[in-house]
């Protein structure tokens, strides 16, 4: 018998979670019972260190009977999005043995991420798609005035830097096989862009465009500055342009700065001026190439902390409690 997997990160959503499960397990019984050969259907719910009643209420929820299977990890803190995904799909492998062709779905717990989707996902899914994206359809409507003007300037900065086509509006709100998570297990990253790893592993993509709902409740804990912080994270680690093109750019600029200024004082002499000492031009060349050198210096600093980071093979997170 076949399974669907749906993992799903949680921080802070005491006050939606339960109404989110609610939609979620009607969603999967609608998929289940359409199933001629059955399904079996998983949901593990990844608790990244909420501060409120979240794991709580999961507990509560894993009582509930139903023919939806329901487990749950808890964190020992917030370790970030990212890293909650992580551990959820590293635990379909080993305790809930996610098989080749078994079918797996990441979607936030939040209900912007529309439950009724689900069975187009999987139906995709099996129609030879190893992975199945879905695209915001308002992605530059969305969210306030400074993250429409970043958010799709960002797509294409990512795109252009790393090679990878990272389609504006992607999220990780996606579905995928059993092979295709076997794959992404392989990575041994400590911080990660999970939208580009996924991008990043090449397989046949299949696109569908929906429209995210509103919050049931609440306010989401994903700030603009959070949302920067995992930019810089997806640029830095999928491309060393930046690096190479800052060094470039000072190497290039301050012979051309230097042989001009050569050059101009050829020029000046040839027609009989003088040479004055002019402390305004040495304050200014040794301003700006001390700048291009602070700033080479900065994207430097940038890529030897993600090595800091990476050699010392820490764990992206810890599981405190499990519940199968």
């Amino acid at each position: 018998m076949k399974k669907l997997f749906v993992v799903c990160p949680c921080f802070n959503e005491q006050e939606v979670l339960g109404a989110f499960a609610a939609r979620l397990t009607r969603a999967l019984e609608g998929i289940a019972a359409a199933e001629p050969e059955g399904l079996e259907t998983h949901v593990l719910l990844v608790d990244d260190g909420s501060r409120d009643s979240t794991w709580d209420i999961i507990r509560t929820l894993r009582s509930v009977p139903g023919g939806t299977r329901l487990s749950a990890l808890r964190l020992a803190r917030n370790f970030g999005h990212q890293s909650a995904i992580c551990a959820g799909l590293d635990h379909l492998i080993g305790p809930l043995a996610c098989g080749d062709d078994d079918t797996v779905i990441i979607m936030d717990s939040d209900g912007q991420h529309p439950p009724e989707r689900l069975h187009e996902m999987v139906t995709a899914r099996r129609e030879s798609f190893h992975h199945v994206q879905m695209v915001r359809e308002d992605a530059e409507e969305s969210g306030g005035l400074l993250k429409r003007a970043t958010s799709p300037l960002f797509y294409r900065l990512f795109s252009w830097l790393s090679g990878l086509e990272l389609r504006p509006g992607a999220s990780d709100f996606r579905a995928f096989s059993g092979v295709f998570l076997k794959q992404y297990l392989r990575f041994a990253e400590t911080n990660r862009f999970n939208r580009g790893l996924f991008v990043w592993m090449g397989f046949k993509t299949h696109l569908i465009r929906y429209r995210p709902e509103a919050r049931l409740a609440g306010k989401s804990s994903y700030t603009f500055l959070r949302m920067m912080k995992l930019a810089g994270v997806g640029i830095t680690y999928f491309s060393s342009r930046p690096l190479m093109l800052t060094t470039g750019i000072i190497t290039g600029g301050g012979f051309l700065l230097c042989g001009s200024y050569v050059l101009s004082e050829v020029v000046k002499l040839a027609r009989g001026g003088k040479f004055v000492p002019g402390w305004a031009t040495i304050l200014f060349l040794v301003t700006l190439w001390g700048s291009l050198i602070s700033l080479n210096q900065w994207i430097q600093s940038v890529y030897v902390a993600r090595i800091f980071d990476e050699v010392k093979r820490r764990p992206g997170y810890v599981v405190e409690d499990l519940l199968l």
